[in-house]
Formats: structure tokens, sequence, C-alpha cells
């Protein structure tokens, strides 16, 4: 996944993938929920530039940047209980979620309902991807965050995602989804039985790396009719989201949505193909779009290497040489070619790579 952020890089005006925008619901949610008195208000929108007058009026649909939503959340977990999200849980529900919920509850099969929250989930929540895999009986969804968190943090944004998730798929069944296993990639917290009511199905903890929530489910749930299933209705949501998505793209936040698949991967940069696959689109659309921002896919994937090399760097247990092998570079003079054109040296002349001075007494 993505590099280390420190709060106050990642909580403070958006650039890149915290500029991505989502819709003011959730922060209208929170405010609502843990923010009834003025003090208590002010603390939650702390940092976010929305004051709380402004807060009360915003139209739920409205865009707030992703930077603004995860200061709130930093915000709920400074000034009130570790476990405000699961007390915020209950009014996940399927309709919290817009055109999404309706697409997913009007799914003609469970499969077509998980496939469009993996086509459109990041239009409410930029924060996290999902990727289903099925073997032999069990299907697994895995939940992985695209910014590298600090632990409380990566477990409540966990917490909303996969309660979320966890109603829409109950909207799409028809019933409460019992027969189910979350393996959760943080240790367990102090209140961790309160995930028996909160998801209705045994929880594991999983700690190392990656640090992927995955929610495994009966494979044979995957060809269940839905009990609301409506083509027309289905047709209608996906149309509002499709919009939405070009909308998205059309406005240059094409630049973000790349970036954002480029941080949540720790190894070499993927292709510009694989790019435009993720973002179901042609290659030719692709650059296309990027050119109309007057950018290129090679452009963003130098600046995307050449920060992920200066974060390398600073971790003195790697050589240059397995620095350049992560960012795709097999042969190290083409990784010192390339570093000089970004800094105009060579790695170990590097600031970041310099001995440490130790302090006289």
């Amino acid at each position: 996944m993505g590099g280390h952020f420190a709060p106050n890089e990642l909580f403070s005006e958006g650039h890149g993938t915290t500029a991505l925008p989502m819709p003011a619901a959730y922060l209208r949610l929170l405010l609502r929920r843990f923010g009834r008195d003025a003090g208590r208000a002010e603390s939650l929108l702390e940092g976010t530039g929305i004051s709380p007058e402004r807060a009360k009026t915003i139209d739920p649909n409205e865009p707030i940047q992703l930077w603004q939503q995860l200061r709130q959340f930093q915000n709920a977990l400074a000034t009130g209980p570790s476990s405000w999200a699961l007390d915020v849980g209950p009014a996940l529900h399927g309709s919290a979620h817009g055109a999404l919920a309706v697409a997913i509850a009007a799914a003609k099969n469970l499969e077509q309902a998980l496939a469009t929250l993996e086509r459109f989930g990041h239009l409410r929540a930029p924060y996290f991807r999902i990727h289903r895999t099925t073997e032999g009986h069990r299907h697994r969804i895995q939940v992985g965050m695209l910014l590298e968190l600090e632990t409380d943090l990566l477990r409540s944004l966990t917490e909303t995602v996969l309660i979320s998730i966890k109603a829409l798929i109950e909207s799409a069944l028809g019933e409460p989804m019992t027969d189910a296993h979350f393996d959760l990639p943080f240790p367990a917290p102090a209140y961790a039985d309160r995930y028996k009511e909160a998801l209705l199905a045994p929880v594991s903890f999983v700690t190392g790396e990656p640090r992927v929530a995955t929610l495994t489910i009966p494979s044979a749930w995957l060809d269940l009719a839905c009990p609301f299933a409506n083509a027309s209705q289905y047709q209608r949501a996906r149309s509002e989201l499709e919009i939405s998505e070009r909308a998205l793209d059309g406005s240059g936040l094409i630049v973000a949505r790349v970036e954002q698949i480029l941080e949540s991967g720790a190894g070499a940069p993927p292709g510009a193909d694989d790019v435009a696959r993720r973002l179901h689109l042609s290659r030719r659309t692709l650059v296309r779009r990027l050119a109309e921002c007057e950018t290129s896919f090679r452009s963003i994937v130098d600046a995307h290497s050449r920060r992920r090399a200066e974060q390398l760097l600073s971790d003195r247990n790697l050589t240059v040489a397995e620095i350049g092998d992560r960012l795709g570079y097999t042969d190290p003079a083409n990784f010192g070619r390339a570093f000089r054109r970004w800094f105009g040296c060579s790695p170990n002349a590097h600031p970041a790579r310099r001995p440490r001075s130790r302090n006289r007494s």
C-alpha cells in the first residue's frame, strides 16, 4: 500500500489522493451523532475548513475532499471513545450510501451487487479498495486502505467500511449475514466483544503485512437472486454512478485517481494498460484524459517513483540496489541515472542517506 503520511501531511489541505472528492453525508452523520453541543461540533470539525454552521446546511451529496473527512475521523478519535465507529455503525445502513445502495439492492444477484460495489465504491469513500477471489466454497472480499495510517485510525476506518459492506450485502441478500467470517488487520481492541453485535459473525485479528481486512462468505451466495431485484431500477442507479464517475474524471481528478492506484502498490508501478483496466477505461482514453490535464502517464509514474525513492532511501536497512528493485529498476545503473535526473546526485550522496551526526556532550 501507499507510503506513510504523518498526520500533519495527511490531514491538511489535500494533494493527490487526499484531494479526491467524497460526499459530505458521512461528515454530517458524525456531526449529528457526536457533535450535538457547540464545543464538540467545533472539535470534530477542527482543521477541516468547514464551520459547524456550514456543516449543518451542506447537502449530503455535495462533495468535500478526502483529507477533510479523514481529519474529522481523526478528531473523532481524539475527542471521543476509540470505539466511535461502532457507535455510528447502525446509521451506516444501505440507504446511507446513495445510488450505490440502490444499485446493490436492485442487482439481479449477489455477484452483480458485489461487482457494482467493487466498481463504484470509490465514489462514496475513495480511501479503500476491494479485491475479490473465490476459492472452492468460500468467496473472499479483501479491503485494503490506500493510505498507510496509524493503527487507531486504520481500525476506525476498517470498522466503518466493513459495517457498510455488511449492510450493503444484507440489502442484497434480504436477510442478516451470519454465515461469514472477518479477519481484521490489527490487534484486538479493548472493546473487541462489541464486534459480535456489530458484525454478527466470528472475528479474527491478524497482525503483520499486508494490512488488509478480509470478509469471507460462502461462494454459493454469489448466485442468490436479490429479493428486491429490479433491472430497470438497477440500470437507472448504475447510470447515475457512471455519470458521477465520468464527472470525476472530467474534472481533472483522473490524475489523482491514477496517483491513488500507484500509491496503493508496494512494488514496481503498474503499467498504463493495467491502470486503464482498473479505471475501466481503454488505454487510449486514459492517455487522452491525462493529456487534457496537460500531463502523461509517464510523467505521473516518474513523479511517484521520485517520491517513493526518497521515502525508501531513509530506510537504512535497504541497499540502493534493493530500493531500485522495489521501484522496478532491475538494472542498478538505470536506477542511478534516474536518481541523478531527479535529485542531481547519486543515491548515496542524497541527504537522506548520509550518516546521522552524533550529539557531543
